[in-house]
């Protein structure tokens, strides 16, 4: 009777696990062509692309993601005619951009219909130029707001709408008299904000939530009358203080009277901007 010992296995059996690294596709390694940084492109993703016949990305994905983002342009401005009424707009589409723009009045209106621009897809060229060409041709709105409608003296807007006496307000709905925010909504005398709600007389606020009259201040909601004030709920008359629920009079997160609250708040001189 032989013995198998010594002998090679030809024939493995499936299902017995392959040894690390054996039978595994290697990654692909590549450097960004815009920051030269290294990025590495999966067995799954060649495998997609060569699947959609398309060649591997030249860009790490931090840039292709800050390419996709550029294609919306909320923050740049630019002044040119409308070219439908000839009358001089404000728009995010660049006089050079060769771009077919129109004011809110004359897109919204019936002297143009969309589908005369409607047109046969050539399937011996490629696609991306064919639509590049249509997208340039058919009329886009000039600024993605309803100022002269529901919004009043609100032109240096976008994403925007149901508001008044508003300036370079982003992604916002019902504002008045504010200046510089995002996404602020429902809010009267904001400035500098950013996920501003309900809220009104909010200086240099972040995540704030039916607040009134508070500066400086980040994550609060239902408070009043806060300087400087963080992770806040329920709260007012209190400065430089964070983490408070239902407190009243506080400086540093230390409970005061009414009278020795009002006392330290003139002696930090937060009237005075230079002081």
């Amino acid at each position: 009777m032989k013995s198998g010992i010594g002998k090679k296995c030809t024939n493995p059996s499936p299902s017995l696990p392959l040894p690390p690294g054996r039978g595994k596709k290697k990654n692909m390694t590549k450097q960004c062509v815009n920051c030269n940084k290294t990025f590495r492109i999966e067995p799954r993703d060649l495998e997609f692309y060569k699947k959609i016949d398309v060649p591997e990305p030249t860009h790490c994905s931090s840039c292709r993601f800050q390419r996709r983002m550029a294609w919306r342009n909320e923050r740049n401005f630019y002044s040119r005619q409308c070219d439908s009424c000839r009358q001089p707009i404000i728009t995010v589409y660049a006089l050079e951009a060769q771009k077919t723009v129109y004011c809110y009045k004359c897109w919204w209106g019936d002297k143009w219909d969309a589908t005369d621009y409607g047109r046969e897809l050539d399937m011996t060229k490629p696609f991306f130029p064919q639509f590049a060409a249509l997208r340039a041709e058919v009329p886009a709105l000039a600024l993605m707001n309803d100022n002269g409608a529901q919004s009043e003296n609100c032109e240096y807007t976008y994403d925007f709408s149901r508001g008044k006496n508003a300036y370079l307000i982003i992604s916002s709905w019902f504002v008045e008299n504010s200046m510089y925010g995002y996404q602020v909504n429902h809010v009267k005398d904001v400035y500098d904000c950013y996920f501003v709600f309900d809220s009104e007389l909010v200086y240099e606020g972040v995540a704030v939530e039916k607040s009134y009259h508070c500066a400086y201040v980040m994550n609060i909601k239902s408070c009043r009358d806060v300087t400087f004030g963080y992770d806040l709920q329920n709260c007012s008359d209190c400065l430089l203080s964070a983490g408070l629920r239902n407190k009243q009079y506080c400086i540093w997160n230390q409970q005061y009277t009414q009278a020795e609250y009002e006392q330290k708040k003139a002696d930090l001189h937060f009237d005075n901007a230079e002081a």
